[in-house]
């Protein structure tokens, strides 16, 4: 064996052990209040992301309990969790607001599922990071099937993934309040189907400060849960928000 080819195996075998001992990306999922049955959603976000060991996945069920020295726990925190109705609902309070944008500005990642962005609608920085949301004006036909087109083939998040079929609630009219967000995927709901008739975004990036958001408009159904493409999609945004490379 040559002295280069000794370089070469040494430069391997560390490269490997490296990916080996690399730590998980540390996520953390906010439920416990939800105006859908976060009981059932849950675990399966859980097993989704089970399904890749990069993941180290903890739930609270009491999110509005955080503390800013709970954050530096984790790299990711993950929504399904919402005050959509309940005007009262526990939220948190001013040092942990500023604290979790101090987080996210020093290169943390959010996840948004669904309607886990319904939440914080009088806070204009959580609503530029979330990119958009189900506020006034905005509305779903019947829970049905429809095609999802990527829109940015070439982003981290979606790069290789093709159009696909799936069977969700699709929403409509969601009020943008970040015009620099991204969208990585829509669909189009003809008007006859209870839709606009216009293509509609599924999935969206965004880039806030030295952090990321990704918010996947997908994901009411157990059917959608089950797709593989919205379980890649979950996973890959989420490796994404939390600055590593999806594949």
């Amino acid at each position: 064996m040559n002295v280069k080819t000794s370089l070469l195996t040494l430069t391997l075998s560390l490269a490997a052990a490296a990916l080996a001992t690399a730590a998980p990306v540390r996520v953390l999922i906010l439920t416990g209040q939800h105006n859908h049955n976060w009981r059932e959603t849950t675990p399966r976000f859980q097993a989704i992301y089970k399904a890749d060991n990069c993941f180290a996945v903890e739930v609270t069920e009491t999110p509005w309990t955080l503390t800013p020295a709970d954050l530096d726990r984790y790299d990711v925190l993950v929504s399904n969790w919402n005050t959509f109705g309940k005007r009262d609902a526990p939220v948190w309070d001013a040092a942990m607001k500023a604290a979790f944008l101090k987080w996210i500005g020093a290169g943390k990642g959010f996840v948004v599922i669904h309607a886990g962005g319904s939440l914080y609608y009088d806070w204009t920085e959580f609503q530029k990071l979330i990119g958009a949301t189900w506020d006034k004006g905005t509305y779903h036909p019947k829970q049905q099937e429809f095609t999802v087109e990527i829109t940015a083939p070439d982003h981290l998040i979606t790069r290789g993934i093709e159009a696909f079929t799936v069977f969700d609630e699709p929403w409509q009219k969601m009020v943008v309040n970040n015009p620099a967000a991204q969208v990585l995927a829509r669909a189009v709901i003809p008007q006859d189907q209870g839709g606009t008739g216009e293509p509609e975004p599924m999935a969206f990036a965004v880039e806030y400060g030295g952090g990321r958001c990704f918010n996947l408009v997908l994901g009411h159904t157990q059917q959608v849960h089950a797709h593989p493409v919205f379980g890649e999609l979950l996973r890959r945004g989420t490796k994404w928000a939390a600055s590593l490379k999806t594949q």
